[in-house]
């Protein structure tokens, strides 16, 4: 596969992440992880697999976008500079908070499929 199609399917990727993010797909956000992957939130122990039952995500309402900077792929790995427009919703109390962050991907390629291997962001501002 050409270097630009792989760019495309991990842009293809993170697009659907988002969206599974933001329909709240629990079973769907842990499909998007290799067996070993890490989402690495801000303020929180890292979470394996994205596991959407984690504690990160129990109390959460989550709606984001991505707007990716720069991909680059290097052989079965793919690193993915973007950033997100976030709003975080406390379940509990619906009180909501924006936020900008930058954020890292780092995938890799197991038979053919494109996963996440790590994610990790931080705050850039609040909106």
């Amino acid at each position: 596969m050409s270097t630009q199609i792989e760019k495309s399917t991990v842009e293809q990727l993170i697009s659907s992440y988002a969206e599974a993010v933001n329909k709240g797909n629990r079973q769907a956000i842990s499909a998007f992880y290799t067996q070993d992957g890490l989402l690495i939130p801000e303020g929180f122990k890292p979470v394996p697999q994205g596991n959407s039952n984690d504690k990160y995500f129990a109390n959460t309402g989550v709606q984001i976008g991505f707007t990716v900077k720069e991909v680059i792929v290097e052989g079965n790995y793919a690193f993915v500079e973007a950033q997100a427009n976030t709003k975080l919703t406390d379940l509990k109390n619906n009180q909501e908070l924006k936020r900008k962050t930058r954020d890292l991907f780092i995938l890799r390629n197991t038979d053919g499929d494109w996963k996440i291997f790590r994610y990790i962001f931080n705050s850039k501002n609040k909106a």
